[in-house]
């Protein structure tokens, strides 16, 4: 009670940073869909909703996510970066599915928004356990509404079956009835600001014909997809009246696809190729009450990031016993040009590897160095000549080591 009556007193008394009311917030992401397949990221591909968000909002040029699912949402909602079940070899797993009242639980910012008020909605696909029943963990975390697919993985199957607020029904195409379900919500007035979680289903599970499965969506037709998709939302959000006082993020849950290299003789666990393109992602903002839009920036966000700012622009208290990783990207949707008030590395794991970078130079825990403004595709060692890549090389790894020993604490 007490930090339900801190969250709305901070709102009364700083008149948020909103003019009107606390603003909503909508999370949506993309999936099998690289970053270099949507507009506006050295493509030509015709993505106009994107398009126009892009024009109408931020565009960050380096943003990670995590390289899979499961540990994108992980992070999403934490604000933590993973440390346990990271392995390739491990069952894949979402926040812990068994909700605890006592101060030890960590709470999701579902959860936080949730007791501050905030209607919290998941929509669309969700990393399960395989273990937890889908309606408890989504509970778990937060969430007091839902409409998502029951398994995202359908594709052989004629009829798909989604779950609406508890109740499993069977729909023929999971993507639309989901996005009816968001178009109709988006569409009834109410004066209760909300969360709404929304990873769009991948192509793959509504290319059905006949009960037979089609062949895979190409690129193209993935990114068209949800472009498609992301610009219905956005009508019914501007239909409704709400697109000044909301905080929209458009992303992907992971960039290209991570490379696996071959198990090792001797019996030792596998270990990924890991890249900057490998969590690299589209990232675009917008935020009417904070900025003009229409901007493009090289400021480094990663997924611990959406708590923290999430937090900030909702004006929600943060529990003193909650650790954060993530920092606040306000500074940098309001055009802050002070560089102290932004962060100047971002870091992703996986499995045995981790990696971290900064504007520049690439590291990861195989000791790979890359300058990645010279070489993008991590192809060559940087070049020896280089006076200025040993002390950038040597503060990522004391960046690297830090965070090794913070994060397994």
């Amino acid at each position: 009670m007490r930090f339900v009556l801190t969250t709305f007193l901070l709102h009364f008394i700083s008149g948020g940073l909103c003019a009107d009311s606390p603003p909503n917030v909508i999370l949506i992401l993309s999936s099998e869909v690289p970053r270099q397949a949507i507009g506006g990221y050295g493509t030509a591909t015709q993505t106009p909703n994107i398009d126009r968000l892009r024009k109408q909002g931020i565009r960050y040029q380096i943003a990670w996510s995590m390289p899979t699912f499961v540990l994108s949402q992980r992070t999403l909602l934490s604000g933590r970066y993973a440390t346990a079940g990271n392995s390739t070899t491990d069952t894949p797993t979402s926040i812990p599915g068994k909700a605890k009242k006592s101060q030890s639980s960590k709470p999701t910012i579902a959860t936080l928004l949730r007791e501050s008020g905030y209607l919290t909605l998941a929509a669309g696909k969700w990393a399960a356990d395989g273990v937890t029943p889908l309606q408890t963990s989504l509970i778990a975390n937060g969430f007091e509404k839902h409409c998502v697919v029951e398994n995202d993985h359908q594709s052989h199957a004629e009829n798909q079956r989604i779950l609406v607020n508890g109740e499993i029904r069977s729909v023929t195409n999971a993507s639309d009835a989901i996005n009816t379900f968001l178009v109709d919500f988006l569409s009834k007035p109410t004066n209760q600001p909300f969360f709404l979680y929304y990873p769009i289903l991948s192509l793959h599970a509504e290319t059905i014909k006949e009960g037979r499965p089609q062949p895979s969506a190409s690129q193209l037709d993935r990114a068209r997809h949800v472009d498609r998709t992301l610009g219905k939302l956005i009508h019914s959000l501007e239909q409704s009246g709400r697109t000044k006082n909301t905080l929209l993020i458009f992303t992907s849950i992971q960039g290209a696809p991570a490379k696996v290299k071959p198990p090792s003789p001797k019996g030792t666990k596998e270990t990924i190729l890991a890249t900057d393109s490998a969590v690299r992602v589209p990232f675009i903002v917008q935020a009417p009450f904070l900025n003009q839009g229409g901007r493009e920036t090289h400021d480094l966000v990663d997924f611990t990031d959406l708590v923290p700012t999430i937090l900030e622009v909702t004006l929600t208290a943060k529990p003193q016993t909650l650790k954060l990783d993530g920092r606040s990207f306000v500074p940098s949707l309001k055009g802050v040009e002070d560089p102290f008030e932004k962060r100047n590395w971002i870091y992703a794991t996986f499995g045995n590897v981790r990696m971290i970078r900064d504007w520049q130079h690439f590291l990861d825990s195989d000791n790979n160095f890359h300058d990645l403004t010279k070489d993008p595709f991590q192809k060559e060692p940087v070049s020896p000549l280089d006076k200025q890549a040993p002390g950038r090389k040597q503060r990522l790894e004391l960046l690297l080591e830090r965070l090794g020993r913070e994060l397994n604490r």
